[in-house]
């Protein structure tokens, strides 16, 4: 990956790539649809405003102005309702509209308060003087269930709620109201005014709790549970009239005036007994009703598609004249990665800088570089150089000292490197030094074992410290970024500035998998004919029966060795000392 040949190329006109015209035809489509509504606005209904409805169309009463252009109001059915549909010529003023008609459809409490007052400022004028003639016992009674009758009536016809435009299902009254009514009944029988007054008066006051109860009516919309409470009172006075009709069917004519004329003042005390019953139907989130507002598509559109399909044009017409006029510019090669010739070279530097992505990719681009040297008879060190990769693992291998004991406290290198799973690999684990590490004596480390590997692979992350990079500084070698680089071009260049390293694409296709058994067919694959390829060690220990040599008498014994051995074995020394003390410390304690 050496390539020292020119970079660039001069051509007469850079070629347009698909994404700039991609790009080109979005930006004209925007500004098309821009001028567009700039220019040519639709006008009238633009906007439409919907909510769920559950009463009539809104009357010429309910509209808080007079109709402007574009705005209109018409009901649309749906599977499970009834939706309001407003038309505006902006989304302000469908909104608003529409909250105004769900206002006077479902009126607020002050509204109810003031309809009420008027309802009983009209009874309170209505009371007459009382007569001098004395009623009957019939006729009192008479007269309290007939303000009874009167007062349901009248303020079902003005409770100032819609009717709703469909049928509500029937209410069903809880038993504790159904006795209280059924208590008038029987008091009735008694002829005693004053008990018969108290008990109305209980039973009116326990269903107005009724049809307070939100719990009770959930799921119902004002209009229908106004139009259940006009329901009840309609059964209340087909209740309350026979009685009333029995009791005056034996008085004199003049009981029956005098019972029909005390009825007004005995409505108004009942009314200052029982309390408002219109305040169950107040809607107090009235100016929190929010409608889907949305643009009209049949009216949008064609302007839209005119300035889109403009827009489009106009940004070609510019492309065209680009690619034609512009002038000669340096088109840059992308450096295409070449799995098949990277180790071919005899003068390829024996230091390898890995990185990339994933763990999985950086150790098949690792396994890929040792292939050539393995193939070639001739045996390569991989270094975990980052707690992220764990190439310990993923090898099948011990978790013993590594890199940072050889960093930390300056171990001999060849002393902690282990048998990597293949004839020929070998593994430098990252180790598990807790103290902080510090990468100024990592060249150094390298270059103690780089006389006895054909290949050092150095595998790190992008996240890799700065002084890792500071500590390779002046060696000959080559960095591979495990990917093709489409997509990472940002985290590449991130990494090649904080390690001072190049770092080439190298996406593999004959290493498809991460593994030692993968690494083994490649490596029979690349062996080139009568190349003996390096025996595995011997882990366990063998067997041999120990044969007398004779020595001669009296001559001194010398032993004689390499002097990395020489360092192994002092390595090993060291251990054991180490070892012994711990051992003896915890005895102590």
């Amino acid at each position: 990956m050496r390539d020292t040949e020119a970079a660039s190329d001069r051509a007469p006109r850079t070629p347009i790539r698909s994404r700039t015209i991609l790009w080109s035809l979005l930006v004209g489509i925007l500004v098309g649809c821009a001028g567009a509504l700039a220019i040519a606005p639709p006008r009238g209904a633009r906007f439409e405003a919907r909510l769920p409805w559950n009463a009539g169309l809104p009357a010429t009463g309910d509209w808080p102005h007079a109709a402007r252009t574009g705005e209109t109001a018409r009901l649309e059915s749906r599977e499970d309702g009834i939706d309001l549909v407003v038309t505006a010529s902006s989304a302000a003023s469908a909104r608003t509209l529409t909250r105004a008609f769900a206002a006077r459809h479902a009126p607020s409490a002050e509204d109810l308060t003031a309809a009420y007052e008027r309802t009983r400022r009209s009874w309170r004028k209505a009371v007459s003087a009382p007569a001098k003639t004395a009623r009957t016992r019939n006729a009192d009674c008479a007269a309290v269930l007939l303000a009874r009758t009167q007062w349901g009536r009248d303020l079902a016809r003005d409770l100032p709620v819609a009717s709703p435009s469909r049928p509500t299902p029937e209410e069903s009254a809880p038993p504790d109201v159904e006795d209280a009514w059924l208590n008038v009944t029987w008091v009735v029988d008694d002829r005693d005014a004053a008990l018969l007054l108290s008990a109305v008066v209980e039973a009116t006051r326990l269903e107005t709790r009724w049809f307070a109860d939100s719990s009770v009516w959930s799921g119902w919309l004002p209009t229908a549970r106004a139009d259940a409470w006009r329901r009840w009172q309609r059964s209340r006075a087909r209740l309350l009239e026979p009685i009333r009709q029995q009791l005056l069917a034996w008085e004199s004519p003049a009981q029956q005036g005098l019972a029909t004329r005390s009825a007004t003042a005995l409505l108004v005390a009942l009314d200052e007994r029982v309390g408002d019953p219109w305040v169950a139907f107040a809607k107090h989130d009235v100016p929190l009703a929010r409608p889907l507002v949305r643009p009209i598509a049949a009216v949008w559109l064609p302007p839209l598609l005119v300035g889109a399909g403009a827009g489009s044009l106009g940004a070609l017409v510019v492309l065209v004249l680009a690619a034609i006029f512009q002038p000669a510019l340096p088109r840059p090669r992308e450096m295409q990665p070449r799995a098949g010739a990277i180790d071919l070279g005899a003068t390829s530097p024996s230091l390898h800088i890995v990185t990339g992505p994933r763990p999985t990719a950086v150790l098949r681009v690792a396994l890929e570089l040792a292939a050539h040297r393995l193939a070639a008879g001739e045996r390569v060190l991989l270094v975990d150089g980052s707690p992220r990769l764990r190439l310990h693992e993923r090898l099948g291998r011990d978790a013993r000292w590594g890199l940072l004991e050889c960093l930390v406290a300056d171990m001999p290198v060849l002393g902690l490197v282990q048998y990597a799973g293949h004839p020929g690999l070998y593994l430098l684990p990252h180790g598990k030094a807790e103290r902080a590490v510090g990468w100024s004596p990592l060249g150094r480390k390298l270059d103690e074992v780089l006389p006895h590997f054909a290949r050092i692979i150095l595998a790190v992350e992008p996240q890799a410290p700065i002084a890792l990079g500071d500590a390779l500084r002046g060696r000959a070698m080559e960095g591979w970024w495990a990917g093709d680089g489409r997509g990472q071009a940002r985290a590449l260049e991130t990494t090649m500035g904080r390690l001072g390293i190049a770092f080439f694409p190298l996406q593999l296709a004959s290493l498809l998998e991460a593994s030692l058994e993968a690494m083994a067919e490649r490596v029979l694959a690349l062996r080139p004919p009568g190349v003996t390829l390096e025996s595995a060690p011997i882990i366990t220990a063998v067997q041999v029966e120990p044969v007398p040599v004779p020595r001669p008498v009296l001559e001194p014994i010398v032993l004689d060795c390499d002097l990395q051995v020489r360092q192994r074995l002092r390595f090993l020394a060291w251990m054991r000392r180490v070892q012994s003390e711990e051992r003896r410390a915890e005895v102590r304690a």
